[in-house]
């Protein structure tokens, strides 16, 4: 079967580091600094990669290195070592028992919430494009990257019918107050309280807080995931400070939040 892709409508692929680079104090690792960094103390280790030690962007390129950024800011803080990261006890191991990776796609909505239906659609474009009519990724798709990037594991859909928005208090379907600062996630008998606020740039009607998701999502891993990932077409929030979130992975717990209400490949 053929595939048609999409063309690219760059006419060069740029490896080097931003202009605004020359003004940050950050340097790149040198080929020795490499080296120590993969070193072990198992002998069988000691066999250095000559395509790692060599320097070709390409496989490590510059980074962008924009106004903001940490290395930008702070290109002294704590770094991780590849050995640190390797033998951290923090991390989640492949077993046999525990080698799947699940996708959740989008909880339904109750029909007594049905106007959390209106939360999912912009009320504007952020970009000053046409972004407000976009399709958000399916579940297949995401399912198909993940299998392709974890290569070796099994990445299976789990149906949304599992999971389902609902009135968090009764009687609130059709609230008289003007804005509701809590809905319900129900996941089998269990309901999750989860806490909401209005978009402060009003891109969105209203947004859902990431951690109230994470808490309710980690009731649904299967006894055999090495990984969740719920996916939501709705805006999110984890600090009243921000604007929005697009998601966040928590590696101990097994979760990952991803939102696609700010997703714009144009």
């Amino acid at each position: 079967m053929t595939v048609s892709l999409p063309s690219c409508d760059h006419a060069s692929v740029c490896f080097s580091v931003s202009p605004s680079a020359s003004k940050a104090p950050f340097r790149p690792r040198t080929q020795r600094e490499r080296a120590i960094a993969i070193r072990a103390s198992n002998p069988s280790e000691q066999k250095q990669d000559e395509d790692f030690l060599k320097d070709d962007p390409e496989t490590f390129p510059a980074p962008l290195m924009l106004p903001g950024d940490d290395l930008a800011s702070d290109p002294d803080a704590y770094t991780q070592s590849f050995q640190d990261w390797k033998y951290s006890k923090y991390r989640n191991s492949i077993t046999a028992s525990r080698k799947t990776i699940y996708v959740m796609q989008n909880p339904e909505i109750d029909s007594e919430v049905k106007f959390l239906h209106d939360w999912t659609t912009p009320l504007q474009s952020h970009r000053g494009g046409n972004d407000t009519n976009l399709k958000h990724p399916q579940p297949d798709d995401i399912r198909d990257y993940l299998a392709a990037f974890y290569h070796g594991l099994e990445v299976k859909i789990l149906p949304s019918s599992t999971l389902r928005f609902v009135p968090w208090e009764p009687n609130l379907s059709k609230p008289k107050i003007k804005f509701l600062e809590y809905i319900g996630l129900q996941i089998g008998e269990e309901r999750h309280r989860i806490r909401t606020r209005p978009a402060p740039d009003n891109i969105y009607k209203a947004q859902l807080d990431i951690a109230d998701l994470l808490s309710a999502a980690e009731d649904l891993l299967p006894e055999d995931a090495f990984a969740l990932v719920l996916l939501t077409n709705m805006d999110l929030y984890e600090n009243e400070d921000d604007t929005f979130i697009c998601g966040r992975a928590y590696g101990r717990r097994r979760v990952a939040i991803i939102s696609s209400a700010r997703y714009n490949p144009t």
